[in-house]
């Protein structure tokens, strides 16, 4: 069982950023809170995040490179959809690409669902 995510809950990126979602389907929500549906947690930037992506280009220029992430590779809810798209949950992770290349690709996993009094189960790999 793993913890639904919420619209502000905060993901990491492997580089050190921090982002909040910043958009849930309202659909459903907990505590006043929308959750975060597959594909909401794509194509984030973390460009402005607190703390910052430290992400460097790998040429001379060590020039900054935040990532953004893309869908997640996991941590989707096997049961629990809303319009018939899984929630995501606090395992969720995924894929980073960097802004500016050349650079290191990384990844991107929950620090916060955002809540803490709803969960579900995981889709079966």
């Amino acid at each position: 069982m793993g913890m639904v995510l919420v619209k502000n809950a905060i993901i990491a990126c492997s580089h050190g950023g921090q982002i909040q979602i910043g958009s849930g389907n309202s659909r459903l929500s907990i505590s006043g809170a929308s959750v975060v549906t597959s594909g909401m947690e794509s194509n984030l930037s973390f460009a402005n995040a607190k703390p910052p992506c430290n992400n460097k280009t790998t040429d001379q220029s060590k020039s900054s490179a935040p990532c953004s992430t893309q869908s997640a590779t996991g941590g989707l809810a096997g049961k629990l959809s809303v319009g018939g798209v899984p929630v995501l949950l606090n395992s969720a992770k995924g894929a980073t690409i960097p802004s500016v290349t050349p650079a290191v690709a990384g990844t991107w996993l929950v620090s916060s669902p955002g809540q803490t009094r709803l969960q579900a189960a995981a889709k079966a790999a």
